[in-house]
């Protein structure tokens, strides 16, 4: 795929999707702004907890705005 990089540091596997690529996924809030997914990364074990629990993997996509001026993660734990 030319448009997503690997990258595989230690416990965390890094998908990078390019610029261009920006339909990977989308959020919109309620004020119609528009979020893209640009990075997905995957820990095992995962990187934060939940109440002090430590779970086996934790999947982040990073979604940053049109300028990319704003970004924000959303983690998913697996057990």
């Amino acid at each position: 795929m030319k448009n997503i990089n690997f990258i595989y540091d230690e416990n965390m596997l890094k998908m990078t999707l390019d610029s261009n690529f920006v339909h990977f996924a989308k959020m919109t809030l309620l004020d119609g702004r528009e979020y893209f997914s640009r990075e997905i990364r995957i820990h095992t074990p995962a990187e934060h907890t939940i109440l002090g629990k430590y779970y086996c993997l934790e999947v982040q996509v990073l979604y940053q705005d049109e300028v990319k001026e704003f970004s924000a993660f959303l983690s998913f734990m697996f057990e």
